[in-house]
């Protein structure tokens, strides 16, 4: 069936499955890999990960590998934590790159409060850095868009304490 299919392929990828993930053609076997792996198996995928997240996260194929195994692992609160654990320390690392951000993103559209603030506290402490970079401020963007009351305030509160009423027009953004 379905399912031993995919634990034959999963045996066969998981070993390198790093390698795979930032692979331009792999990825996307990996993409669809995820989205038909059971929970256990993801928990493999994110233990394998885990010391790589930010080179895979910032690769250009691995961020939609990565992006994968987020949206898989939402659902499931043990994945989630590690997940989170994961990306907690950085999203510094993240915010401002090209591929990164989009993890972030992802996060923010996928992961509800109060699981998400470890983003929000980061975006709110390098506010400034954040709002003026073209990546950065998708990111804030993305923050006011999803942030919940408290969320919103505490942002507010920090783009006004940073002097940042500008950082639209520095940044870019229209």
């Amino acid at each position: 069936g379905d399912k031993e299919f995919t634990s034959r392929i999963f045996s066969k990828l998981i070993p390198a499955i790093k390698t795979h993930m930032s692979d331009p053609f792999g990825n996307y076997l990996c993409q669809k890999l995820f989205d038909r792996c059971s929970q256990s198996q993801l928990s493999m995928v994110i233990d394998e990960i885990s010391e790589h997240v930010v080179e895979l996260a910032t690769n250009l194929h691995g961020t939609r590998a990565i992006q994968k195994v987020i949206e898989n692992s939402v659902k499931d609160s043990e994945l989630l934590l590690k997940i989170i654990t994961i990306l907690k320390s950085h999203v510094a690392e993240m915010v401002t790159d090209n591929n990164g951000n989009h993890v972030l993103q992802l996060c923010l559209t996928s992961i509800k409060s109060p699981h998400n603030d470890f983003i929000y506290a980061e975006i709110a402490a390098s506010c400034f850095k954040v709002a003026t970079h073209k990546h950065g401020c998708c990111v804030l963007q993305k923050c006011i868009d999803y942030a919940t009351k408290k969320q919103r305030v505490v942002l507010s509160v920090r783009v006004g304490e940073a002097d940042c009423g500008d950082c639209w027009t520095h940044a870019g953004a229209g």
